[in-house]
């Protein structure tokens, strides 16, 4: 029984949460990667992730392209994705010690085709 019968309702109905769909997800993923400055492993640690979901590069290219010209309007974002270019292979850096679940030998191998797939969509919206 609670002490608090005011708050009855709060701990016994369902409550409805609004989120993401993992295409969606992924689709932001890419074009954070493809529009900033800087690079950030986590992004391609999340695509690796959404990959064991069945999320893949070809499944959300053409979203993932529509929200990337979207952001082309700024000056900043169009800046960065015209000097864009990836290393083929992922520095996790001090991402790595955040991971909760460890990353299988599959990784290497997905960042790397991936940052590939992800030079050759930066040369398509050029």
């Amino acid at each position: 029984m609670l002490d608090f019968p005011q708050h009855y309702k709060l701990a016994t109905t369902t409550t409805k949460l609004y989120c993401y769909s993992l295409e969606e997800i992924a689709s932001e993923k890419i074009r954070a990667l493809l529009t900033r400055r800087g690079f950030k492993a986590r992004d391609v640690i999340d695509l690796y992730m959404l990959s064991k979901k069945g999320i893949t590069m070809n499944s959300i290219k053409k979203l993932a392209i529509e929200k990337t010209k979207f952001m082309l309007k700024y000056l900043k974002y169009s800046q960065n994705l015209e000097s864009k270019k990836f290393e083929e292979k992922v520095n996790l850096g001090q991402e790595e010690s955040l991971i909760i679940t460890p990353l299988n030998k599959g990784f290497p191998e997905f960042a790397e085709k991936t940052l590939k797939q992800l030079n050759k969509l930066i040369e398509e919206m050029k």
